[in-house]
Formats: C-alpha cells, structure tokens, sequence
C-alpha cells in the first residue's frame, strides 16, 4: 500500500510541475480528466452534410471515447500503478494541408518498472495486463488510427546502451500488441534513450519518471509524427526555467533514431555503428537514414509512406509514393 501510495503521490507532484512549471509552448500536452469529456454532446454538435458527419469533428468524437474507454480499461484491471492521461491538438499548420484543421493527441504514460525490470527487456506479468489494455482499446478504434510506443530511459549509463534498451522495450511491448490481433499497420514504436526526459533532476523520484513507456493515440500517423518532432517542447520540466535549460542542453533532444512499423516478430541484434547510430530493421522492412539531415528520423516501411521527422525545426514530412 504505502509503494501505491508513493506511487500516486510522485505522478500527482509531476503533475503540478508540468502544469505550473512547463515552458509554455503551444505543442504541450496538458493533463487528460475523463470526467470533464461529454462524448455525446460532442457527437450531437458535429458538423454533418446531409447524413454525413464532417470527418474532422468525428476524430475529436473518437478522442474523447478514447481517453474514456483507456480509462476505464485501466480502472477494471486494477492496475497498481495507475497510468498519466496528457493531450491536445497538433496545429493545423504544423500538418499537411488536407487536414484543415488541428487534430487530437493522446499520451498515456505508464512506469517504466510496471513493464520491465531494471535495465531488461522481457515483459513482466504486470505488463501483459497493460499490453491487453491497450490491444483492447485498439480493437475499438478506426483502421487507420496509428499508435506509436516510445520507450525512454533515465540519465544513467552510456547514450548508447539507454537507446538500445528503449528500441528493444518498444518492440517487445509493440510486437505483444500485435501478438493481440491488432494490424501491425497501425502499431509505429520508437525508442528515444535518455534524449527526452519528462523532469529535470538527477534523484531517484526523477529517475523513475524519466524511465517510462509511453503509448502515442494519433488520428493519423503523421499526426503522432509530427507531435514527436516537438516532443522537446514537452520535455525537461522543473521548479525553475534555468533548471529546464540546463536539463534541455545535457539531454540533447535530438535523437538519430528510427521510428518503424513493426513487419516481423524475428527481431535483429541492435548493433550500434563506428558512428554510434543503431537502426532496428526487420528483415521485411526497408527503413533508410536521411544522410542529409543526421538529426531526422526516417520512416519507410514497405507499404506505406516515408515520414521525416526533423526535431531541430520541428517538422514532420510525408512523402509519397512508396
């Protein structure tokens, strides 16, 4: 009880840091309450041309069941560390022009230990209830729904071993989603190390929240992708702006990583190159690097499209054709 307890109590004092004490960029996420959402009134209210709803009022319907039915997945298993609903809008601008408008995100964080232990890989018994959650939640959602596993590290160790560890997380949590019967179209995992910490600090309470997996709910996945390029704007929050400087310029958020569709449950051996950059590639899947931009990631799975996710100016670019 008094683990729970401690539990609670260092998520609810993230909280008011993040609230209080976050850089107020327009790309933030604010904490999600599922009480505060009326999805029928939402459903009442959109906009329809004749019998058919406007598809960009039906996304923000399919968010707010979203956030309610995560929650109350959440509450029947009876998890003993309970997960941090965060959400908003990526900007219409930020986004290709047939969009017209913002769109909903949804970033459910759960601890980093309900899944593994210390510096492991293999999913806990605690963690297939999660991985069912979240399977089942899916099962409700729209085919072309994209959910993206990020897997994070805290600040110890060397920046390469923390991005092996959290590539190898976010594939065996994605690929035990699959395992479910949820198309691997829709399940994107990404592993950032050490890059992006959600406080600043060097303490065992800012350790254990900058270790988490974090599951990304986007209509589209150039939504999520595009809200992963600013995930900076949401990193490093602390009791003071200098504090978050500081945490900013040592985390480096500007991470050489791949973020990929998952094609085979045969995973390869993450070898770092001469370079230090490390690439989790399934044989079935072609995914390259942008030699013009080192701080992009490259998504080309076979199949779809190449999404190019530049951290540096904040953008994220889809290219067709593939």
């Amino acid at each position: 009880m008094a683990t729970v307890w401690h539990t609670q109590l260092t998520w609810f004092v993230l909280a008011i840091c993040l609230v209080s004490f976050a850089p107020k960029q327009a790309n933030a996420l604010v904490p999600a309450t599922p009480a505060e959402y009326d999805c029928q009134t939402l459903l009442e209210t959109a906009s329809k041309d004749g019998d058919q709803y406007d598809w960009r009022d039906l996304v923000f319907v399919e968010h707010c069941d979203r956030i309610k039915r995560l929650w109350r997945l959440t509450s029947e298993q009876g998890l003993g560390a309970t997960p941090q609903f965060w959400h908003g809008d990526v900007e219409a601008r930020r986004l290709p022009k047939e969009f017209g408008s913002n769109m909903p995100i949804l970033r459910v964080v759960f601890p980093e230990r309900v899944f593994f232990e210390t510096d492991r890989a293999d999913l806990r018994e605690e963690a297939l209830r999660v991985v069912e959650i979240v399977a089942e939640s899916m099962r409700k959602e729209m085919p072309d729904v994209a959910l993206f596993v990020a897997g994070h590290a805290d600040s110890r160790g060397s920046k390469t071993h923390n991005y092996n560890l959290s590539v190898r997380r976010a594939n065996a949590i994605a690929e035990a989603i699959m395992d479910r019967g949820i198309n691997n179209a829709s399940v994107w995992r990404v592993g950032f190390g050490k890059d992006l910490p959600l406080v600043a600090g060097e303490s065992e309470e800012s350790w254990a929240l900058n270790r988490r997996v974090e599951f990304l709910f986007a209509p589209k996945p150039i939504v999520a992708a595009t809200h992963l390029a600013s995930s900076v704007d949401n990193a490093c929050s602390a009791s003071s702006e200098a504090e978050t400087r500081k945490c900013l310029k040592n985390a480096d958020p500007k991470p050489r990583v791949v973020v990929e569709i998952p094609k085979s449950k045969n995973r390869e051996t993450v070898t770092p190159s001469s370079d230090g950059k490390v690439e989790v590639t399934p044989s079935t899947t072609h995914i390259e690097s942008d030699p013009q931009a080192p701080s992009r990631m490259v998504v080309d799975p076979v199949g779809t499209r190449k999404i190019l996710i530049d951290p540096i100016n904040r953008k994220a670019t889809t290219v067709a054709g593939i």
